[in-house]
């Protein structure tokens, strides 16, 4: 059964929460990241928050992150781009210039797989982490101050949530100009990806972890408790 939103605890986890964005078929990269830190796969879980795919060399790498214990996978605007291209509302062409020729060059039984399991996606999840913080994660970003009832939202079809869900700028547009943004009320931290950053930017209970992979060939690998505990 299809979940659109994830509800996780890992309070009992002896491990870390890592969570990442827009690698981008940069999966040789992230896993130097990932060596980088010591991640144990029985302990460490890692959440990939969209645009895991297009534009970098490994994108079909991606199936060895879904429904794999321990890896959480998130929808982006990339992943939903495959679907749009079936449904008319992109071109191919329009897929193929920002980044998504390899879907193409893959058969058809193959292209079916990659497209089965990137719908299979959920847009958000709500994590308890292993030191107990209740933290948000989404791809692009979310509308008012209320994560939970955001989700309640995408997880009833609501078309308008789930595009903000995946191609939101808003709250980012606000942030970096200087404007206060509303915090996140019912959660500790909220994760975000989509929106390019030079460094991790964060304001409020809000970080924007997208460092333009691949082109600055920069992974950004968020420890979540320890970025918390450093904030």
């Amino acid at each position: 059964m299809y979940e659109s939103v994830l509800d996780i605890d890992l309070s009992q986890s002896e491990g870390r929460l890592l969570v990442a964005a827009d690698i981008h078929g940069s999966f040789d990269a992230l896993d130097r990241a990932l060596e980088e830190i010591g991640y144990d796969r029985d302990r460490d879980t890692v959440f990939l928050i969209g645009d895991m795919i297009d534009r970098g060399p490994q994108s079909h790498r991606c199936l060895e992150w879904i429904d794999v214990p321990g890896r959480y996978c998130l929808k982006g605007n990339h992943e939903s781009y495959i679907e749009a291209v079936c449904d008319g509302r992109i071109s191919r062409q329009d897929h193929e210039e920002d980044g998504g020729r390899w879907f193409y060059l893959l058969d058809e039984i193959a292209r079916n797989a990659y497209r089965r399991a990137l719908l299979s996606l959920p847009l958000a999840a709500r994590v308890i982490t292993p030191r107990r913080r209740r933290v948000g994660m989404i791809h692009a970003d979310v509308a008012g101050s209320n994560f939970w009832q955001f989700c309640g939202h995408i997880r009833h079809g609501d078309y308008r949530s789930e595009q903000i869900a995946m191609n939101g700028r808003s709250r980012f547009h606000a942030a970096r100009e200087g404007r206060t943004i509303p915090l996140i009320s019912d959660l500790d931290h909220v994760f975000f990806g989509h929106s390019p950053v030079a460094d991790p930017l964060t304001v409020g209970n809000c970080s924007w972890i997208d460092t333009g992979l691949p082109h600055s060939g920069q992974v950004t690998l968020i420890d979540v408790d320890q970025w918390i505990d450093s904030g």
